[in-house]
């Protein structure tokens, strides 16, 4: 799954239910975002992007910058 510039933990009506969601392992999770939020904490691969040249993606353990 694909999450791109939302926030969907914090959003959802029933967050406890989505946050059971993407805890769940056998969902591979990647957040696109300008910023860590509720919902990249359950993902497995986040891309942060601060500036329009300056990309950071990070998985559980390391960071990759681009």
């Amino acid at each position: 799954m694909i999450v791109y510039n939302s926030n969907l933990v914090a959003v959802a009506p029933d967050s406890e239910t989505v946050a059971a969601c993407f805890a769940r392992e056998d969902l591979f999770t990647i957040v696109l975002e300008h910023f860590q939020t509720g919902t990249a904490d359950y993902v497995d691969l986040i891309s942060l992007r601060r500036h329009s040249s300056n990309t950071s993606m990070y998985t559980s353990r390391t960071a990759i910058h681009m």
